[in-house]
């Protein structure tokens, strides 16, 4: 009676427009254009670090060094099918070796470079096919070109039936021992009909273990095959 019943405004009672709480699915789209963001900030940042080469072009930026070609892929089962650049000089495959080694010889010449060495990570012959047939191109255009197989499989030596002959790791164990070395110390393999190459094959040394390209004496070698 004092105070009345307290009640000063009625209101009707509505729905709200917007629910107060996230319902599972907008949590879910939310959480999901995140992921979305967080992925693409990934990529962008890996791609800045990590470049992959799926294209021949790809390689000269991956590496920082001019793309002089693209060897070609063939049989390696015997030293003519190995060497197509002496084997069929009008083939697809003797033309873009024949490329590459022009384009190399001008890079060699405005850097005065005259070692080359042909290396890659993964294991296979594609790094022996391409030093000889870089060698054999480079010697087709009377260019003095010296081969050295040093790799421990040897499978230049193999092809080119030079095994059991003296060759790469004998220089090497020659050089070691104070000696001078020439192409007169290794067992060359000059190809008939083309006096401009010379082959150098792994050799008959054992060099204590050590692979004839771990060798810090091959440095020393090569130095000295130049003046040859």
């Amino acid at each position: 009676t004092k105070f009345g019943a307290g009640i000063e405004r009625i209101g009707e009672a509505r729905p709200p427009e917007f629910p107060i709480s996230d319902s599972p699915r907008r949590r879910a789209v939310i959480f999901g254009l995140l992921g979305l963001i967080a992925g693409l900030v990934l990529a962008f940042w890996r791609g800045e670090r990590v470049r992959l080469v799926d294209r021949a072009e790809d390689a000269a930026a991956a590496v920082n060094a001019p793309l002089l070609g693209e060897a070609p892929k063939h049989a390696a089962d015997t030293a003519a099918a190995a060497s197509p650049v002496f084997a069929e000089p009008g083939s697809p495959a003797a033309r873009e070796y024949g490329f590459i080694a022009s384009t190399l010889s001008l890079a060699a010449t405005e850097g005065e470079r005259r070692l080359i060495v042909v290396t890659s990570p993964d294991a296979g012959r594609a790094k022996s096919l391409t030093a000889l047939n870089l060698a054999l191109s480079a010697a087709q255009d009377q260019r003095s070109t010296v081969l050295l197989d040093v790799e421990p499989a040897g499978l230049l030596t193999g092809l080119l039936r030079a095994n059991a002959t003296r060759g790469a790791s004998d220089l090497v164990a020659l050089s070691a021992a104070g000696f001078g070395v020439g192409l007169r110390d290794g067992s060359t393999s000059p190809i008939e009909g083309l006096e401009w190459f010379h082959f150098v094959p792994s050799g008959t040394r054992e060099l204590n273990g050590r692979d004839t390209a771990e060798s810090p004496q091959l440095a020393k070698v090569l130095v000295q095959l130049q003046q040859h």
